[in-house]
């Protein structure tokens, strides 16, 4: 049997409506019905499970970048694959996942 994917999925959020969680969604539906992914990592997600819902407070507080950073880096850590969403390529945060993703050799895919 070949080894199932744990899968991260990055992309843009400030600046976006709802912080373009249903984005996230989306891709963590698509790929998390994939039999060859294991684990969907969402930040989006994640970010809902600590008690944001993308409205509720700001995400330009710098502690609380930093705490979002720690976690998901921490994520990706755990990862061997990466999607990226679209527009990431625009984000401060997504590139620094993406630098990270391509420096562990991870596989990455990219959504348009």
């Amino acid at each position: 049997m070949t080894e199932r994917l744990d899968l991260y999925i990055a992309g843009p959020m400030r600046g976006y409506p709802q912080h373009n969680f249903p984005a996230f969604h989306t891709a963590a539906r698509k790929w998390g019905g994939n039999p060859a992914i294991g684990t969907v990592y969402n930040p989006a997600q994640m970010d809902e499970d600590d008690g944001f819902v993308g409205t509720s407070i700001s995400l330009d507080g710098k502690d609380h970048l930093k705490a979002c950073m720690q976690r998901d880096l921490m994520a990706i850590l755990k990862s061997n694959a990466m999607v990226m969403l679209h527009g990431w390529e625009k984000s401060d945060g997504a590139r620094v996942e993406h630098a990270l993703a391509v420096y562990l050799g991870l596989v990455i895919f990219y959504e348009s």
